[in-house]
């Protein structure tokens, strides 16, 4: 219970409640970590292997003590949850093969889209009546990191519009992207008072996504010609080959599932992993549209060299030092990483 209040209010964070969520955080932090010796405290990374609610808390925004100053987790450590402990004793997954980014994203979701053309073919009324907003800062997003990445042989390859296909993703895999970056929504077609749903046109009103733990979910691509709706699965993602890939996935909730004791969160992150990805990078509720301050850092770091969870921490670590709204761990401490070891 103490959980899950610590991740609502950190997720709802305002300047009126932020010295009650740092008594919380500061107590949260003392018992899952007040036990642990020096030695354990003293390591700059730390592999944490999670199970029920904490994995889906913001670790990295509990406050700890170091001397006498007070810092959040973060400030301290490098935080790498695993998609499970077995995967420790994995050591056939090859690195990555190849310097290519593959980015998805501004899929064309509704019939209003000015993308749209339908020609000749006919729209069914069930299709039609499954839509979703338009993402088109997505595409800014996607160009912006395509454009830092180049260089040193890097390449990278967008599928975005009606080239955001199951298919065509797919077949861009073959390449083995050292990067695939999916700026998608993430929804699941079932509803209820908690769940991510698809917005239909005859329910004026209807938010288009709200936060949801479910077992099938899906990251959605285009729309058919036909106008019926697209995506991936999670079942459908552990079919995939991606030797040592890092996979970012920057909708909103995309690192929420289905809790299996003792062996983890069901969902893309750990099908991504059991897919071959390295290391899996999400977020743990709804955002704004606008991480580029993140991601210039993110990038930047994995370009150098720098391991995922490091430079997820370097990016969260430089928007803290800024400043601004998107300093706050409402913010920065909704993105989170799962690695394989």
């Amino acid at each position: 219970g103490r959980l899950t209040a610590f991740g609502k209010s950190t997720r709802l964070e305002t300047v009126q409640n932020s010295a009650t969520d740092s008594g919380q955080a500061r107590e949260l932090c003392a018992i899952l970590f007040g036990g642990l010796s020096e030695r354990v405290r003293s390591r700059g990374r730390w592999l944490l292997s999670l199970d029920d609610a904490l994995l889906e808390a913001p670790l990295a925004a509990l406050r700890c003590k170091a001397g006498a100053e007070e810092h959040y987790l973060i400030q301290e450590h490098v935080l790498t949850p695993l998609a499970s402990a077995l995967t420790l004793l994995d050591k056939d997954v090859s690195r990555r093969q190849s310097n290519l980014f593959l980015g998805v994203g501004d899929p064309v979701y509704n019939l209003a889209d000015e993308r749209w053309t339908p020609h000749h073919q006919r729209i069914s009324e069930r299709a039609a009546a499954l839509e979703l907003p338009r993402l088109p800062g997505t595409r800014e997003e996607l160009e912006r990191i395509a454009c830092r990445w180049a260089g040193a042989g890097r390449q990278s390859r967008l599928l975005t519009g009606f080239d955001a296909t199951p298919e065509r993703f797919s077949a861009a895999l073959a390449a083995h992207p050292s990067v695939i970056h999916l700026a998608v929504h993430l929804v699941q077609e079932d509803s209820d008072s908690h769940g991510f749903v698809l917005m239909r046109s005859d329910s004026p009103g209807r938010a288009a996504v709200r936060a949801r733990r479910s077992s099938e979910m899906f990251l959605m691509f285009s729309l058919r010609p036909n106008g019926q709706t697209d995506g991936l699965t999670a079942r459908s993602v552990g079919a995939y080959r991606l030797p040592g890939s890092l996979v970012v996935m920057s909708g909103c909730g995309t690192g929420l599932g289905t809790h299996q004791p003792g062996a983890g969160l069901a969902g893309f992150f750990k099908s991504w992993i059991a897919a071959g990805a390295s290391e899996v990078v999400g977020t743990l509720w709804s955002i704004p549209d606008d991480a580029s301050a993140l991601f210039d850092v993110f990038y930047g770091s994995i370009r150098t060299g720098e391991e995922p969870s490091a430079a997820l921490r370097e990016a969260q670590l430089a928007l803290l030092a800024q400043g601004g709204w998107n300093s706050r761990p409402s913010f920065w401490g909704a993105w989170t990483t799962v690695g394989r070891n």
